[in-house]
């Protein structure tokens, strides 16, 4: 009887614990959620999200830290060695993950033995923690997340704090503990907003991550707010450093040509500082406004599934929309991020089975396409789905003969980049040409023409037979290249 007691009183302790840490998680979240994206983290949500977790943060005693400007001490240099093999082994496709992780944890007890900058332990337990992620040993990926956070803080490094509370929030996420993993996403991008550049990859990522979690959560007007608010305060951004950049004398020739890698005024010598402004500005504005393009696109997603067409699709077409003029105002009616703006919509119509509008779309990118003087690959690439897409279409539409034509012209420039261009580039053209040469056989079929159908069979097969679709080398003597490419191939067919 007593120990059953004991049993009930100790169920009874877990279970009020975790209501706790339930209440105490949606507390931190609401507290996040009533701030503007873009503020600073408050103190009080990240001493709320420090006492919630359930991972104890190490208080570290690190011996004979090496003082600030010192050049690396032999410590130093032993877990620097350590980290280097252990990213060789870990880049080794013949050798399996858990050596790489081995090696990798030698460095972090280097590392803890003292002798260290605590950066220096923050990113050897960074790296750990990231490779067991990856081979889902979520406890142990927490518990060095744990030590690099609080090295982190030791450091007195808010961006890598940042970094490790994502890793939290990976964990947890990946075993579905929710509130938990959206707390820690919240708190890493509360001290990303503080320490780094609004435009960090990191931070952008983070958001990203967080939206899906709120989705999962049944909260999808707060994760399409949070995407659709930082597209904005993006845009927001790109335009106040233009402005700057424009009255500081740089033109948006100079501006467009930085970001290009060019010199945006050719023949004339400018001071080096012109140049690094002209360059961190071009970069700047460029990156901002792609990334609220994404950002907008990912939202119109969440609002408008492709698995789910039905959804709030007039919201979702608004962010479309939203996205195309951001395009246009900041790149041009006749660039290629236009183009991809209106390839969005033009998908997401045609989801919606509105052909006639996807088939404008459509027709509006080709014409855009036509204006360029120099093509390259992707843009070739991009033209062949464009071609088949309107094939589809107009098929749909019963315009079948004008789709045989669209589909003849997709295949004739599929098969050109087969001759031409990098090997991924082949790699998907290769694959594109069996289901154009498919298509081209059922249209002609369906306008009687059921010669033109055999030969676009016999084509195919021909093709086949003669090896024309290029071959690619399999695993053997160069296995890590040769792994490398079947990787690229699965991911393009």
């Amino acid at each position: 009887m007593e120990q059953g007691m004991r049993l009930w009183w100790l169920m009874k302790a877990e279970w009020l614990r975790r209501a706790w840490l339930h209440v105490r998680m949606a507390r931190v979240l609401s507290i996040w959620l009533q701030m503007r994206v873009g503020l600073a983290a408050s103190l009080e949500l990240l001493a709320a999200f420090e006492a919630a977790l359930d991972v104890e943060i190490p208080d570290l005693k690190l011996e004979d830290i090496p003082a600030p400007g010192v050049p690396a001490t032999a410590a130093e240099k032993r877990v620097e060695q350590a980290n280097t093999l252990a990213d060789k082994l870990l880049d080794d496709p013949q050798k399996p993950l858990h050596v790489a992780i081995k090696a990798q944890q030698v460095a972090l007890r280097l590392a803890l033995a003292g002798g260290v900058r605590p950066e220096v332990l923050s990113s050897a337990a960074m790296l750990l923690a990231n490779m067991l992620l990856h081979g889902r040993r979520w406890g142990e990926a927490k518990e060095a997340t744990a030590i690099a956070y609080a090295a982190a803080g030791r450091a007195e490094r808010p961006a890598a704090k940042s970094q490790a509370m994502t890793l939290f929030g990976l964990a947890w996420s990946s075993e579905d503990r929710l509130e938990e993993a959206a707390a820690a996403y919240v708190a890493a991008i509360g001290l990303a907003e503080e320490s780094m550049d609004v435009l960090n990859p990191s931070l952008h990522r983070a958001r990203r991550d967080l939206s899906q979690i709120l989705l999962k959560m049944g909260r999808q007007d707060e994760a399409v707010a949070l995407l659709v608010t930082s597209a904005r305060q993006l845009c927001g951004l790109a335009a106040d450093t233009e402005a700057r950049t424009l009255a500081a004398g740089v033109t948006r020739a100079a501006l467009a040509a930085a970001v290009a890698g060019e010199d945006g005024s050719a023949g004339k010598t400018r001071p080096a500082q012109q140049d690094q402004l002209e360059v961190r500005a071009g970069v700047l504005v460029h990156s901002a406004r792609r990334s609220a393009i994404r950002s907008l696109w990912e939202a119109a997603d969440l609002l408008a599934p492709p698995e789910v067409p039905a959804g709030a699709a007039e919201q979702a077409e608004q962010l479309l929309q939203e996205a195309i003029q951001v395009a246009g105002e900041g790149y041009g009616r006749q660039s290629m991020v236009f183009v991809q703006c209106l390839d969005a919509l033009a998908r997401f119509s045609r989801r919606q089975s509105r052909l006639e509008e996807a088939l404008l779309l459509y027709r509006h990118q080709l014409a855009i396409l036509d204006g360029f003087r120099a093509y390259e690959l992707p843009m070739v690439q991009h033209r062949v789905l464009l071609l088949r897409a309107s094939a589809e279409a107009l098929d749909q539409l019963g315009e079948t003969g004008t789709a045989v034509d669209y589909a003849n012209q997709a295949l004739l420039q599929a098969q050109a980049l087969v001759k031409v261009g990098s090997e991924p580039h082949q790699r998907a053209a290769a694959a594109a040409l069996e289901p154009l040469f498919t298509l081209v056989a059922e249209l002609k079929e369906k306008t009687g023409d059921k010669e033109g159908a055999k030969k676009a069979r016999r084509s195919m097969l021909q093709a086949r037979l003669e090896k024309k679709l290029p071959t690619f080398t399999s695993p053997g003597k160069k296995g890590r290249k040769a792994t490398r490419q079947n990787k690229l191939k699965v991911q393009t067919s």
